[in-house]
């Protein structure tokens, strides 16, 4: 991204905002397109060392068991897969400080906050509207509020981060955004869909 310029989402032309509502009361199915993050993809061994350098810079642990995550203030870390996490965080000097903390060490950081859209998938109804295009297992016996992890949804591939009791975040390269929130819509309808701005 080119400095001085603001980050736009993915999902700017469609003008998400002027579909917002504030009463989403009767609605199954909240979408949000949620603001930019900083997204670092981040590869090593999850050495003690690596975990403790990660943890001082960063201020976040690293979780090291498949579809894990972690999460302190504003940075989370999503399992990816062995010697692989996302890094997410509000914080624009995260890769540097990263860079600084890693040199001397087999350590791989890459921004690659640019790649994707987020689109946070809410309500009662969204294990339902997943269950439509994902064959990922979301119930809370073995997908409960923590787990990550990478599968298809409507043919896209996505990371599926599962924050709250029905409350996930969908990472989608922005390439697929508008086709993917495109068929969230769709496949929410039946429940009833509502368009809210992020807090």
């Amino acid at each position: 991204m080119a400095d001085g310029l603001p980050a736009q989402g993915a999902l700017a032309h469609r003008r998400l905002a002027a579909c917002a509502v504030e009463e989403t009361r009767d609605a199954g199915v909240r979408l949000t397109e949620m603001p930019f993050r900083v997204c670092i993809n981040m590869r090593a061994q999850a050495t003690p060392e690596v975990r403790t350098i990660l943890s001082q810079h960063a201020g976040c642990g690293l979780p090291v068991q498949p579809m894990e995550s972690a999460r302190r203030g504003t940075l989370g870390a999503l399992w990816l897969g062995p010697e692989e996490w996302l890094l997410v965080s509000g914080s624009d000097d995260l890769r540097d400080r990263l860079v600084t903390a890693f040199r001397g060490h087999f350590v791989t950081v890459t921004d690659v906050s640019d790649a994707y859209c987020i689109v946070r998938l809410a309500g009662p109804a969204a294990r339902d509207v997943l269950a439509k295009g994902c064959g990922l297992d979301t119930h809370d016996s073995v997908f409960p509020p923590g787990k990550v992890a990478r599968s298809l949804l409507a043919k896209a591939e996505v990371t599926l981060h599962r924050t709250a009791a029905d409350v996930f975040e969908i990472y989608v390269a922005r390439s697929y955004a508008d086709y993917l929130w495109r068929w969230l819509e769709d496949a929410g309808a039946e429940y009833g869909v509502a368009v809210v701005e992020a807090a």
